[in-house]
């Protein structure tokens, strides 16, 4: 049960992260959710700043998933002070890049998506991102006082 509770949550995650995949979550799918609500506020908008603003949201969200699935992954590994905290890092990124990789070849596959090495790139770099501030702050926090 206690292995559930560790490495249950970054492999429902990564359900998550293959529903994203599908064409349900298209570039085409995300716009038409952006364009009415940016032009509801900012009605005389381009086309061309749509197009930008919804390919830097879902850019921002490729990092957050895989930031997010990066901390997961860490916490299944670093739980419980199982594993160092260096090398739980380095397991949840390699674990989570490779994750990434095989989402774009699925991606490949799907009518309406396209596999792109750049969403790799995005992707590694949330993780990466991810990880760094978490190690940041258990490094910098102050150790706290027995009670």
């Amino acid at each position: 049960m206690r292995r559930l509770s560790h490495f249950g949550p970054p492999l429902a995650w990564m359900a998550v992260i293959f529903l994203f995949s599908t064409s349900i979550f298209g570039f085409v799918q995300t716009f038409s959710v952006i364009e009415p609500l940016l032009r509801y506020f900012f009605p005389d908008i381009s086309r061309h700043t749509v197009e930008a603003v919804n390919y830097v949201v879902r850019k921002a969200a490729h990092m957050a998933a895989y930031a997010a699935f990066a901390l997961l992954w860490y916490r299944a590994f670093a739980g419980g002070k199982a594993m160092r905290p260096d090398r739980a890092a380095m397991l949840s990124l390699a674990i989570v890049v490779l994750s990434a990789a095989s989402d774009e070849l699925h991606q490949h596959f799907v009518m309406g998506r396209t596999a792109s090495v750049i969403d790799v790139v995005w992707d590694s770099v949330g993780a990466a991102l991810g990880l760094v501030i978490l190690l940041v702050w258990k490094r910098e926090r102050p150790a706290r006082m027995p009670t």
